[in-house]
């Protein structure tokens, strides 16, 4: 039987992983329209009449129309209150909350400047602008490594959506840092494991968890 979900994605946004991550590391089926950048999918009226704004992701769920990935995260947990996503007690729901809008706010915020470059244009010239998005990103980095005790979650003994929320961006930042375009620069997060081993290990086992394999993006792999 066809899923009533819908989900629509470009691959290697961090955004649209989180709500990948979810679906795969729960289980759940759903219907996949990829959507190509290159040929300014996320543009065409088809998708503008779901989203006006062009962005990714969005889920469909019959007449349910949802975007952005924290509010579908949040769309999920509601229909599957059994995950305890959000955690159990209204402390817990404060503190996951308050973990993934310091992700969004503080990490996710300050993407563009240094990422753009990397991936979408041109490292020279941009430098020392480059640098001084990596020292804010890494010292908030720094903070989620000091949060993480071994063998916890970033809240809890037990997976929440402030991990689905972090695990993408840690990881489409990692990756950033590998790329090629910057490997004569010393940004502070190489090598991960020994600059943020908390973290490192986090991720590692979330990594190990069942289904995340193939919620990666597709290009990554």
């Amino acid at each position: 039987m066809t899923s009533s979900l819908e989900l629509y994605w470009i691959s290697g946004s961090p955004f649209a992983w989180r709500v990948q991550l979810l679906l795969h590391l729960k289980g759940l089926d759903y219907q996949s329209h990829r959507l190509d950048p290159g040929q300014q999918d996320q543009k065409q009226p088809a998708y503008l009449a779901l989203n006006p704004r062009g962005k990714v992701p969005l889920l469909k769920e019959g007449d349910v129309v949802v975007r952005e990935s924290m509010a579908i995260v949040a769309y999920l947990s509601a229909q599957h209150p059994d995950w305890h996503l959000f955690g159990h007690t209204p402390q817990d729901l404060g503190l996951v909350w308050q973990q993934v809008l310091e992700v969004d706010n503080f990490i996710s915020a300050k993407l563009a400047p240094l990422v753009f470059p990397i991936f979408f244009g041109s490292v020279a010239g941009k430098e020392t602008e480059i640098q001084g998005a990596a020292q804010a990103i890494a010292a908030e980095f720094a903070v989620l490594d000091q949060t993480l005790t071994p063998g916890n979650w970033l809240v809890g003994s037990h997976l929440t959506a402030a991990d689905v929320a972090a695990y993408p961006v840690v990881k489409f930042l990692e990756r950033a840092m590998h790329h090629e375009a910057v490997a004569h620069l010393d940004l502070g997060f190489l090598p991960f494991a020994e600059k943020f081993p908390h973290l490192s290990a986090w991720a590692d086992r979330l990594a190990a968890l069942p289904g995340v394999l193939d919620s990666t993006p597709p290009h990554w792999r």
